[in-house]
């Protein structure tokens, strides 16, 4: 089930990872971005133009690590660049949460960046404001709450602060709206499962049979 609450969430006190402080009662992003690995730029270029994107808006940050698609390596290689060259005093790097932790800690963002899957599926139920980056999910349905972008610099952050600034977005229930599993049930439940008899060639309404 999706947290929905809107209580400040701090995973700093569950989890290790590295970086500054977030102040989760101030505004903050949450960003995650993956491989891309048909696009003919390179991971680590990519990546670096989201990072720096991010860094320009001067918002406090909780990015996670990308998941093990080819290409993960240099995107890794990126943030490990960009920590040691900058003086970054906002950014909290984790490799991942407890999954109702990481939505608790989305849907209390400022908003979502990236390209990984959340900021269709469960950031549409949310209402949460979405900035999704480049062709990752390219042929998927998407709410009103999603504003796509190029992987470059000055749209994505020009993309995320007017996402800041629209805020919440009335809830979408195009990938679902929790009760499936109900759904399910009930047509389970509903439908004739008993035993039946084999099926004979005659049965089929087939004169000819051979063996």
């Amino acid at each position: 089930m999706v947290a929905t609450d809107g209580e400040p969430y701090d995973p700093q006190e569950d989890y290790d990872g590295v970086g500054a402080h977030v102040d989760v009662t101030e505004a903050y992003l949450v960003v995650q971005y993956h491989p891309v690995h048909s696009d003919y730029q390179s991971e680590y270029d990519k990546a670096w133009e989201v990072l720096t994107a991010v860094e320009d808006v001067g918002t406090q940050v909780f990015w996670f690590w990308p998941n093990m698609d080819t290409g993960n390596e240099e995107i890794s290689r990126a943030i490990r660049t960009f920590r040691e060259e900058r003086d970054l005093d906002s950014f909290k790097f984790f490799v991942n949460l407890h999954p109702e932790d990481y939505l608790r800690l989305v849907n209390n963002s400022a908003c979502f960046v990236g390209n990984s899957s959340v900021g269709l599926r469960e950031c549409a139920y949310l209402g949460h404001p979405v900035v999704n980056i480049g062709s990752r999910q390219q042929y998927r349905e998407r709410a009103e709450n999603v504003v796509d972008v190029g992987c470059e610099r000055a749209k994505i952050s020009a993309a995320i602060r007017d996402q800041m600034a629209a805020g919440s977005y009335p809830r979408s229930t195009l990938y679902g709206d929790g009760n499936a599993g109900q759904r399910i049930k009930d047509i389970i439940l509903d439908t004739d499962l008993s035993i039946k008899d084999s099926m004979t060639p005659e049965q089929l309404g087939l004169t000819e049979w051979t063996a």
